[in-house]
């Protein structure tokens, strides 16, 4: 076989790979115990999000917790490679603009990578929201997540208000509840 096309079929089988571990059933994401619920939006069982510690791209340390009271939070947890999560990221940066961070927080949670690579890649991508570092994938492991990207909203209280893989129209509207509310 030759060199090319040894490179093409590991592209492909890559491709495929990749495809398969992004495209999980909305059901099948959620912290421990709540699959099927955060993603729903319903108002009849609350399901307190998993709280964490993370260093943002600047070496400032994140408590999930500390924006209890103050504002929503919605988080992406994504990764440089992720061809699904560039297409996200331009609806995350429009959020930025549309909500200061007193209105809604928005974390872009990078799984498993490095903070020279995700630095790099944000400072060339020019995000305006704020970047944390799961290097060893624990909170993503805590919140369930099993393909990239995936999103969760968090109300005022530190509740899970819902989950998704992108930000669909249903989660325009919660955004919008949570910052009203």
């Amino acid at each position: 076989m030759t060199v090319m096309r040894r490179l093409w079929v590991f592209a492909m089988v890559f491709v495929f790979s990749a495809t398969l571990v992004s495209c999980s059933r909305a059901g099948d994401v959620g912290p421990a115990g709540t699959e099927g619920h955060a993603e729903s939006g319903a108002d009849t069982e609350t399901i307190p999000a998993p709280d964490f510690r993370l260093d943002d791209l600047d070496g400032n340390e994140v408590v999930l917790s500390s924006y209890e009271g103050k504002s929503p939070v919605l988080m992406m947890f994504w990764s440089t490679w992720c061809v699904y999560c560039r297409i996200e990221t331009p609806k995350l940066m429009q959020l930025r603009e549309t909500y200061a961070p007193a209105e809604l927080e928005i974390f872009g949670v990078d799984i498993g990578e490095g903070a020279f690579k995700v630095s790099e890649y944000a400072r060339k991508m020019k995000l305006n929201y704020t970047i944390l570092l799961d290097e060893t994938s624990d909170v993503a492991d805590a919140y369930g997540v099993r393909g990239v990207p995936t999103f969760f909203l968090v109300d005022r209280e530190g509740n899970l208000v819902a989950m998704d893989h992108g930000i669909t129209d249903r989660m325009k509207n919660l955004i919008r509840e949570a910052v009203a509310g």
